[in-house]
């Protein structure tokens, strides 16, 4: 049997791994693939949430030194 993080091999039984200290659930745990597509996301939503900030106090403003 092997470490499904490090490669290394495990003795049967084990809960964790003795060389990288990986849990050994009998379920492989899923990783998270956010990475440079999900830094890239949220990137993308607070540049547009900021514009529109800038947009609407800019419209804000202007209304209020017209009147």
């Amino acid at each position: 049997m092997y470490c499904s993080a490090c490669g290394g091999p495990v003795t049967p039984g084990l809960k964790f791994c003795n060389r990288c200290g990986t849990g050994l659930s009998k379920e492989p745990t899923r990783r998270k693939r956010g990475g440079v597509a999900g830094g890239l996301i949220t990137a993308i939503v607070f540049v547009a949430l900021g514009g529109l900030g800038i947009m609407f106090g800019g419209a804000l403003r202007s209304r209020t030194v017209a009147d």
